[in-house]
C-alpha cells in the first residue's frame, strides 16, 4: 500500500506517544453511531421500538469503527515519522491527507455500498446533504483531539510528570524508553552511552547499535548508572568505559575522548578541564569482576 509506505519509512525522530485511549474510542463509537442512525429519522422511542434501526445501527458501528482506528492508526504512525515539532509543515498536509480525507471519502463509498445493498441509490437519500457534513465534522474532530492529546502528552514528559506511573514503576536497573510508539523498559546494562542532541535525550545500545528516546533528564539518568562503569563526559554525553577507545590531551587542559561507535553528535566529545583529573582517575579504574 503506497500509504503505508509514507507512513512506515522512517525511524523516529522526536517523542513517540501511546494513547491509551481504547475505552474511549470504543464509547465515541457508539455515541457516534447512534447519532447518525438516529439523525433525522427517528425518536429515542422510535430507535429502540423499530427492529429496523439495530441493523442500520450495526453497520454504521462497523463504519465508524473502522474509520476510528484507522485514524488512530494514521496518527501513531505520523507521530513515529513525522513528529509535530520538528516536521510540522509535513505533519499537518499528512494528517489532513490521510487523517481525514481519505476517512470521509472511504465512509462516502462504504455509505454507497450499504444503500445499494438495501436496494437504495445514495443520492435518492439526504445521506450526502445532512448526514455526510456531520461525520467530517466527527472526523476533523476526532483528529484535533489526537493533536491536543499529543500536546499534552509532550507537556507531561517534559515537564518530568510520569505517565501511568511509568518512571516509578519501572524495574530495579531498568529505565523506561520509547521506541515504535510503545514505551518499555531497558536494562542499564545494555546502555554504551546516553546522549543529548537537539531537544531529546536518547540512549543508544549494545542491541545491534539501536538507540532508543528516554524522557529521563541526563543528571537523572547518571544517577541510575554504575559510576564505576559510567563517566559523565559532560552535558551532553555519558559514555560507559567499553566505548571509551583513547583519548588525547585537548588545549586549556581538557581531553578528546575518542567514542566506539561514534554519537551523533557533530562536535568532539570533550571532557573540561575541571572534570580532566576525575577522568583521568576513573579511565585508569581498575574493574575487577563481580
Amino acid at each position: 500500500m503506497g500509504d503505508r509506505s509514507i507512513l512506515t519509512h522512517r525511524r523516529a525522530i522526536g517523542p513517540v506517544f501511546r494513547y491509551n485511549d481504547r475505552f474511549f474510542r470504543l464509547t465515541l463509537v457508539l455515541l457516534v453511531s447512534f447519532f447518525v442512525s438516529a439523525y433525522g429519522g427517528y425518536s429515542m422511542q422510535e430507535a429502540f421500538s423499530d427492529p429496523w434501526f439495530y441493523v442500520e445501527y450495526t453497520a454504521t458501528y462497523f463504519i465508524a469503527s473502522l474509520l476510528v482506528e484507522w485514524i488512530n492508526f494514521v496518527t501513531c504512525q505520523l507521530d513515529r515519522a513525522y513528529d509535530w515539532e520538528q516536521n510540522g509543515g509535513i505533519r499537518l498536509v499528512l494528517q489532513i491527507a490521510l487523517g481525514i480525507i481519505i476517512p470521509a471519502v472511504t465512509e462516502i463509498f462504504l455509505a454507497a455500498l450499504w444503500f445499494k445493498m438495501i436496494g437504495t441509490d445514495i443520492r435518492r437519500t439526504t445521506f450526502i446533504q445532512f448526514a455526510f457534513p456531520l461525520i467530517v465534522l466527527l472526523i476533523t474532530t476526532f483528529n484535533l483531539y489526537y493533536f491536543t492529546h499529543y500536546l499534552y502528552l509532550k507537556w507531561q514528559r517534559k515537564a518530568g510528570i510520569p505517565k501511568d506511573g511509568e518512571e516509578n514503576s519501572a524495574p530495579a536497573g531498568e529505565i523506561p524508553v520509547y521506541y515504535g510508539g510503545n514505551m518499555q523498559y531497558l536494562p542499564v546494562t545494555d546502555i554504551i552511552y546516553a546522549y543529548r542532541e537537539g531537544k531529546y535525550n536518547y540512549v543508544k545500545t549494545n542491541r545491534q547499535g539501536e538507540s532508543y528516546v528516554v524522557s529521563l533528564p541526563l543528571d537523572k539518568l547518571e544517577e541510575t548508572m554504575d559510576s564505576r562503569l559510567f563517566f559523565r563526559l559532560n552535558r551532553q554525553i555519558i559514555a560507559h568505559r567499553v566505548c571509551c577507545q583513547g583519548h588525547m590531551p585537548a588545549e586549556y587542559g581538557k581531553i578528546q575522548v575518542n567514542l566506539t561507535p561514534s554519537p551523533p553528535i557533530k562536535l568532539p566529545v570533550v571532557v573540561s578541564q575541571k572534570r580532566a583529573p576525575a577522568f583521568r582517575d576513573w579511565i585508569d579504574m581498575k574493574i575487577s569482576p563481580d
